[in-house]
């Protein structure tokens, strides 16, 4: 029998050593009133979701090191892509994991399939050691990890060349100067909520949002890079 299903009834949670493996036909089902737990990451979705195999899910100690930025002592790892997750995330992590980062510097680092690391500035419980943020909209994942906020964005290019935002923080207009002819702009709120979506050649219109921490992504169609822009 190579096909098993476990449903995670109401108010109950399953737990789970540092890796789970789900054969081929295999699946794990978690409730909207459930969690799974592995290791220190937790999902505790908002509707019904469903791991189907193969799919190994792993804890690493190594970080994720690009460009000259690293992520703290711990990455989560999935071999086959968690996709339309919508709910809860919980990461864990131990103070000798973090190095000497501040612990309300830290963000969670989500990876996508395409190769682009996105930020996302969580609810902290620093007595629990613990970070959570409530996705609405993720489109999918493999790896979680956390850094240091300054970074934003563990995997950053430059496109195609240097380029510089200016003036950041701003009540109005962000210019955007380098080596490039269009580029798209995606805007996320703290929350995760695009906000803006649209192509641009010069600059970015933010008169229309509330005052408050954003971030900003571009994307010239080969590469993407991710800066905090605050609109005061």
């Amino acid at each position: 029998m190579n096909k098993i299903t476990l449903i995670l009834l109401l108010m109950t949670s399953f737990c789970f050593g540092q890796t789970l493996t789900l054969g081929s036909g295999s699946s794990i089902t978690i409730s909207s009133n459930g969690s799974l737990i592995l290791s220190g990451l937790e999902l505790d979705p908002s509707e019904n979701y469903t791991i189907s195999g193969p799919n190994v899910i792993s804890r690493s100690s190594i970080p994720i090191e690009i460009g000259g930025k690293s992520s703290i002592d711990r990455v989560y790892e999935f071999s086959a892509e968690l996709s339309d997750y919508s709910g809860v995330l919980s990461f864990s992590y131990l103070d000798d994991e973090i190095y000497n980062i501040v612990e309300s510097d830290l963000v969670l680092e989500i990876l996508d399939t395409s190769g682009d690391w996105t930020s996302f500035f969580p609810f902290i419980e620093e007595d629990d050691n613990i970070l959570s943020y409530n996705f609405t909209d993720l489109d999918g994942f493999i790896k979680v990890t956390a850094s240091d906020s300054t970074s934003l964005n563990i995997f950053t290019e430059t496109l195609n060349g240097t380029f510089r935002i200016y003036p950041n923080p701003s009540s109005d207009m962000v210019y955007i100067e380098g080596n490039y002819t269009q580029l798209n702009a995606v805007v996320y709120d703290i929350l995760g909520k695009k906000v803006i979506n649209k192509s641009i050649t010069k600059s970015i219109d933010i008169r229309h949002l509330d005052n408050g921490v954003y971030i900003l992504q571009l994307s010239d169609g080969v590469k993407l890079t991710t800066q905090r822009i605050i609109k005061n």
